[in-house]
């Protein structure tokens, strides 16, 4: 995608003002990395395995290298991961490695990584890897690694100690002593050994015997804090504290359990890994099983880290790798003590919150502790959809069937209620004492004292289903409903009809505004701004992350709102911007229940179908959700502050992958070059979004979004730099850009000195023929004539020979293995040639259509691999077949294929799609000693260029994302069928932004795009 002007300083606009926003209101440096006081439970957790890339199920030790890369070692290797991708080395690709089982990993002062294994020590810096010798000739297990307080490193082995420096290798002492665990306080050492520690100052050493004497336990821990030793044992914890062990109270409960890791992390939590679990210990709070349903009792806890960012990184035996950090949701459930967890709505009188559930009220108090206030079964209803307290304490409860009083003791029916016993209660105010508005589904009712009055089309309403409403200070009351907003003066009422767009609008909250303005949350039109004669209408083409809205609440110069897919909040100053001037809204999301907006957490939220869907204590603000209440403590929203590292990770040029930075230089003979590139902030990596160049190939910036890899074809030869950089979900960029640096050498023939060495040489027979003319004659030139001729015979086959060969090459990188079919990167070969094709051959739009057989898996886990790889072989004779001699089929990538069809030759697209997906579903597909398996497909279509105005032409991007958002449209509606994007005449690229596969209808309600797709069905094989 191509930036203008205008976009960037839009862009720099809206950084700025979010950084701004940071610095004012979130002071990172009194930010807990992980709050004592907070249950673990409650901590935002994260959990990768072997499905996510991880090389092998445990994780053995875990650090972090000077540019950011967290390194894991495992029973199969080494991991690097940057949050989103591992990288493996083992005993494979990296001999210096020696062993696959890597016990202990280290980042040592001068930037080395160091690994240990039963098998030896092995160093990484700058991108090599090294094994060093302890004891020449022999292997020696390597048990733990300390940096000592002189820069060197200490290694524990079952020989004794090591000591690495600017020395090399040497003894340290306690030879023949088996070192299972390091620790140290300034320059004093500690080494934990059978049943004792000792104690290194200098040249002396010191014993301490573990209680038991020779039935003491092996030290597996140790930890020197300024409260003493712990030293971590097969039989509990102990503590060296003025030479004498004990055990603390706190941790007696350990007695029986195996301690594999201790660690503080800078909040001051001593964190304890055992092969019962995980423990947490403050002096505070005391100690903690830390239980989630993804970290059992049974899990098997052996390494800690704290990242850079304050994240707590834990390895597991059992469990792999997980990271906890501080987030900002909590939770009040069914394990806080909540007996019914479907919460319908939620008020706050200050201290406590109420809470309304499908079965009752309950409460939790200043405390945290939740009780049961009353049950609502004996009701017409007992879904508590709304509540509200009135001035002289009654608790009023608002049902789907009617309302009750509770009084502090029991639950009343006013005899007057009896008009909207059938009604759902969605709203109330009062006015004054013993004066309440009630919205309901049957219309809206006023009660003074005992008397219930009905307003409707008579008084000007002409909507009967009330969902919102708001009693102003001026005495005016706004009733929100159904169908647009309507303002009540004197028992009057008149619809706002302006904009248009505001009078058919679902009406879900209203907040008072300044300069008696409102700001109008709907369920389908997103947010309203302004007064009678001036509102104005936000929605996500202006910025925000959800078109619908359930509830608003101001707090701390923001604006929250919830939805059916998360929360997002505004500024206050933002909104009235917006209102004078429009433009863009910058809307930070906090929580979200997919994945599609960087920085926000995943939280199960919101639910509600009242007035009463957020409340506010202090600076919480409480939401109901089908698993109890969600809370969002609005003090603690911050982003990591550290500017992501961008990093060059490899280049792949005719198969050889080029690992750093460079500089390269390849055989020019193939332009094609990809490049991955990475960021590295660990606590929000999946929403880094990447931008790059290729210097000496196209200057200008061009936005990756969230990919990771970048390809080109067809490069001429030549020095190139290519550079990304990675922005945070934050808005803060790297502070240097990743760097590759590559040349591409001409091959001889094309080199200067080879065609002057073929000047000089047809100058030298010239002169020779000259020579030979003037001796031989007419005999010695038809001599010479014939020698040029075979000369010249000789040339032409050598050329031909290599053209040959270069085409073979270029054949071969252009054609999938396995099926035969062509592959990705003749698609960017053909598209390169299309570019540069004349005028008229460019005005012939092309088909993108992408074909993803669906639950293929199966067909691997049923039949094995073997088998798919025949039912992949089919299908692509079924797809040539198909394409015929008018188009190319291509192999995408794993069971995903690709039409490329001059658009002429497909007159009906839904049918060219639907016959398609026929083809594929009806064919037999026979392997396994004559078994038969059948598959359906998804399908997406799109043209190219995708732009009426073909402003797109030098980027066929857009129009391979529309038919990759129209199969992922198919995927996500039950498979088995078809979708056809056209972009609408008016669209523009600028229109679509980045990653837009997952909002096609969004797109579609937008006007940016026309969607057809085949009717909905359900039909599998073997393929599902």
């Amino acid at each position: 995608m191509h930036s203008t002007a205008p976009q960037s300083i839009w862009r720099v606009q809206l950084a700025l003002r979010w950084l701004c926003a940071i610095a004012l209101l979130f002071p990172a440096l009194a930010a807990h990395a992980l709050d004592p006081d907070k249950p673990f439970r409650h901590y935002v957790f994260d959990r990768w395995s072997i499905e996510d890339g991880l090389p092998q199920l445990s994780v053995l030790a875990i650090t972090q290298d000077a540019t950011g890369y967290l390194w894991l070692t495992t029973q199969n290797g080494v991991a690097r991961f940057d949050g989103v991708r591992f990288r493996v080395f083992n005993v494979e690709n990296t001999p210096a490695l020696r062993a696959n089982i890597i016990d202990r990993t280290l980042l040592g002062r001068d930037g080395s990584l160091w690994f240990g294994s039963a098998r030896g020590l092995t160093r990484y810096h700058n991108g090599l890897w090294t094994a060093i010798d302890l004891v020449p000739g022999r292997d020696v297990m390597v048990s733990a690694l300390l940096n000592d307080a002189d820069g060197e490193l200490l290694v524990g082995t079952d020989q004794g100690l090591f000591r690495i420096g600017t020395e090399g290798v040497r003894r340290a002492g306690l030879e023949g002593i088996a070192v299972l665990s390091l620790a140290r306080t300034g320059k004093v050492v500690y080494a934990g050994s059978h049943s004792m520690v000792y104690e290194i100052r200098g040249a002396a050493t010191q014993v301490h015997t573990l209680p038991g004497d020779a039935d003491a336990p092996a030290v597996t821990a140790l930890l020197a804090t300024r409260d003493g030793l712990y030293a971590g044992t097969r039989r509990g914890l102990q503590r060296l504290l003025d030479g004498r062990w004990e055990v603390p109270d706190w941790a007696r409960n350990l007695s029986q359990h195996r301690i594999e890791a201790l660690f503080r992390d800078s909040d001051d939590n001593l964190w304890i890994g055992t092969t019962q679990g995980l423990y947490r210990y403050n002096a505070e709070h005391g100690l903690e099983h830390c239980l989630t349903s993804a970290l059992t009792q049974s899990a098997w806890i052996g390494a800690f880290f704290e990242d850079r960012e304050r994240n707590l990184w834990i390895g597991s035996l059992t469990h792999s790798l997980a990271r906890v950090w501080n987030g900002w949701v909590s939770r009040i459930s069914v394990d806080e003590g909540l007996s019914d967890p479907f919460v319908w709505s939620v008020l706050s009188d200050g201290s406590s919150l109420w809470i309304g559930t499908n079965s009752g009220v309950e409460t939790v108090d200043a405390d945290g502790s939740v009780r049961l206030v009353t049950s609502t079964r004996e009701l017409r209803d007992s879904s508590v959809y709304n509540l509200f307290r009135t001035g002289n304490g009654d608790l009023l409860i608002g049902t789907r069937s009617g309302m009750a009083r509770w009084d502090g003791h029991r639950l009343e029916r006013d005899p007057a209620w009896e008009a909207i016993a059938t009604a759902g209660i969605h709203a109330i105010v009062e006015e004054d004492r013993n004066h309440l508005w009630i919205g309901t589904s049957l219309g809206l009712y006023e009660q003074i004292d005992g008397t219930l009055r009905h307003y409707g089309q008579a008084d000007g309403l002409q909507e009967s289903r009330i969902r919102a409403l708001l009693q102003t200070d001026r005495g005016d009351l706004w009733v929100g409903s159904e169908r647009g907003l309507f303002r009540g003066v004197d028992g009057s009422f008149r619809r706002m009809d302006q904009p248009p767009e505001l009078t058919p609008a679902l009406i879900t909250a209203i907040l008072p505004w300044s300069d008696s303005r409102l700001l109008v949350a709907t369920m389908d039109a997103g947010l309203f701004i302004g007064a009678p004669g001036s509102f104005r209408q936000i929605t996500s083409a202006h910025g925000l992350p959800y078109n619908g809205a359930f509830a608003l609440a101001s707090e701390g110069g923001w604006v929250y709102v919830s939805s059916p897919d998360g929360v997002y909040r505004l500024a206050l100053s933002d909104i009235d911007r917006f209102h004078v001037e429009g433009g863009r809204l910058l809307a930070d999301t906090i929580t979200q229940t997919g994945s599609n907006h960087p920085g926000a957490l995943r939280a199960r939220c919101c639910n509600g179908g009242a007035q009463a869907r957020i409340a506010r204590i202090n600076e919480s603000l409480w939401l109901p959700t089908l698993d109890g209440v969600l809370r969002i403590d609005t003090g603690h929203i911050r982003r990591s502050t550290l500017s992501p590292p961008a990093v060059a990770e490899s280049l792949e040029h005719l198969g050889v992958t080029y690992e750093g930075p460079g500089p390269f230089k390849l055989d020019g003979a193939s332009g094609d070059v990809s490049i991955e590139y990475s960021g590295l902030a660990l606590q929000d990596p999946i929403g880094l979004r990447f931008r790059y160049r290729l210097v000496g190939y196209d200057e200008r910036w061009r936005s990756a979004g969230d990919r990771r890899v970048v390809y080109y074809t067809n490069l001429a030869p030549g020095a190139y730099r290519f550079e990304a950089i990675a922005t945070s979900s934050a808005g803060l960029e790297s502070p240097t850009a990743a760097v590759v640096r590559f040349q591409l050498v001409p091959p001889f023939y094309r080199a200067f000195w080879f065609k002057l060495m073929l000047g000089l040489l047809a100058a030298g027979l010239g002169l020779l023929g000259w020579l030979a003319y003037r001796q031989r004659l007419q005999s010695r030139e038809r001599a010479l004539e014939q020698q040029i001729q075979r000369r010249t015979a000789e040339l032409d086959r050598a050329n031909e020979r290599l053209r040959s060969a270069n085409r073979a090459l270029v054949e071969e990188s252009h054609t999938d293995a396995l099926t035969g079919l062509r592959n990705r990167r003749f698609l960017a070969h053909y598209m390169a040639d299309w570019r540069r094709s004349g005028a008229q051959a460019r005005s012939q739009r092309l088909a993108f259509v992408l074909i993803d057989l669906d639950h293929f898996k199966r067909v691997n886990d049923l039949h094995g691999h073997l088998a798919g790889d025949e039912v992949l072989r089919q299908l692509a004779a079924v797809l040539v077949d198909y394409a015929g001699s008018d188009g190319y089929p291509l192999r995408w990538g794993g069971e995903e294929f690709m039409l490329l069809m001059p658009a002429e030759a497909i007159a009906d697209a839904a049918l060219f799609c639907e016959n398609l997906r026929l083809r594929i579903s009806e064919k037999e597909l026979r392997h396994s000693g004559d078994r038969v398996s059948r598959v359906t497909a998804s399908i997406g279509y799109a043209l190219f260029p995708a732009l009426a105005d073909q402003s797109d032409a030098d980027d066929w991007n857009l129009s391979l994302e529309l038919a990759d958002a129209g199969l992922y449209l198919i995927k996500s509606s039950g498979r088995n069928g078809w979708a056809i994007v056209h972009a609408r005449a008016h669209a523009r690229v600028a229109d679509f932004g980045a990653g837009f596969s997952g909002r096609l209808r969004e797109l579609a309600t937008a006007g940016l795009v026309l969607l057809e797709t085949s009717p909905r069905r359900t039909r599998s094989g073997d393929g599902g």
